[in-house]
């Protein structure tokens, strides 16, 4: 059987989801339902023919396994889909407490920048980003931290926010157009944007790999909304 044929077999013979898979079962906006899990998506999801979103749960649990064995981190988190790669990171890290401070923090890094849900779990990324464990640095790459060392103790930095509430986060800015151009990315019709201070103490990292100038921060003073 070729490749074309497995693909087809697996699409078109009934088959039961998975039990591990059915508690990921959501309706859909659009009508119909979809599969959301940790490892697998499925969207939209035909109900009965399960082949190929079950062969996928099995392949990609028994990869996430083996980067589990070989120590590697990375794999084993971004094996996960993106909604589920903070709690998947926060896992290993809770089975693997002696993981070394540059694997650490290189894996916060990575992330936190790939993460589109960071309101979701912002505590825990408070948490998180306050652990004594060293090489905090390494969350950077290279000419991040020369950026980070060159601020000066205090700097203005900017927020653009586009529901109540998001003005507590941890992800500000260096430059204010940026700042406007989140608070009108998902606008729910109320864009706006703050601007306070920060001591450059009380900055965990500075990112710029999609030129954001984005400063991930613990505490902002003096917030007001321009």
């Amino acid at each position: 059987m070729d490749e074309q044929d497995k693909w087809f077999k697996l699409m078109t013979t009934p088959e039961e989801l998975h039990p591990d898979l059915v508690p990921y079962l959501r309706e859909m906006n659009f009508g119909g339902v979809g599969v959301s899990a940790p490892l697998v998506q499925d969207i939209p999801h035909r109900p009965g023919f399960a082949g190929l979103v079950n062969y996928q749960y099995a392949q990609k649990q028994a990869a996430a396994a083996e980067f589990e064995r070989q120590g590697n981190v990375a794999g084993f988190v971004f094996m996960h889909e993106r909604p589920w790669r903070f709690e998947a990171m926060v896992d290993y890290f809770d089975r693997h407490p002696d993981i070394p401070g540059k694997v650490f923090w290189e894996e916060v890094g990575h992330v936190w920048t790939d993460s589109e849900n960071i309101y979701e779990n912002l505590y825990e990324w408070k948490e998180l980003w306050n652990r004594t464990k060293p090489g905090k640095r390494f969350a950077m790459r290279a000419n991040e931290r020369k950026k980070l060392a060159a601020l000066p103790d205090t700097v203005t930095v900017y927020r653009g926010v586009s529901h109540e509430g998001d003005d507590d986060g941890m992800s500000w800015t260096l430059s204010r157009e940026k700042a406007e151009w989140f608070a009108k990315r998902w606008s729910d019709g109320n864009p706006r944007v703050f601007s306070g201070t920060a001591r450059k103490e009380h900055i965990h990292a500075v990112f710029n790999g999609r030129r954001e100038d984005e400063v991930v921060i613990n505490r902002v003073l003096g917030i007001t909304e321009l």
